[in-house]
């Protein structure tokens, strides 16, 4: 789980409360399993976003990526789904369009 948060304080304080929760239910080995960063994902570029040190591990003082970093050169591309198409005639009732 990846949360970002929007001060370093905050990402600390959450990271102790989710390790005290985990400790306190019998979880700890699943502690890897949440990231937490304090980079907006509005004005930190994607690439650093995903693949920069910007992560911390719960419990850990040392900041990991969130995503290995492809072994190619090429650049990383992401095809988004497509958004279905909506009725916005508001006198009508909304249709949506499903596959």
């Amino acid at each position: 789980m990846a949360v970002v948060v929007p001060t370093s304080a905050r990402r600390e304080q959450l990271s102790d409360w989710t390790r005290q929760e985990l400790e306190a239910t019998g979880h700890s080995d699943l502690a890897d399993v949440f990231l937490l960063t304090q980079a907006s994902p509005v004005t930190t570029p994607p690439k650093t976003f995903f693949f920069g040190p910007l992560w911390y591990p719960v419990g850990q003082q040392d900041a990991v990526s969130l995503l290995d970093v492809p072994q190619s050169d090429e650049e990383v591309s992401v095809n988004a789904p497509p958004v279905p198409a909506f009725n916005y005639d508001l006198s009508q009732p909304v249709q949506r369009e499903f596959e």
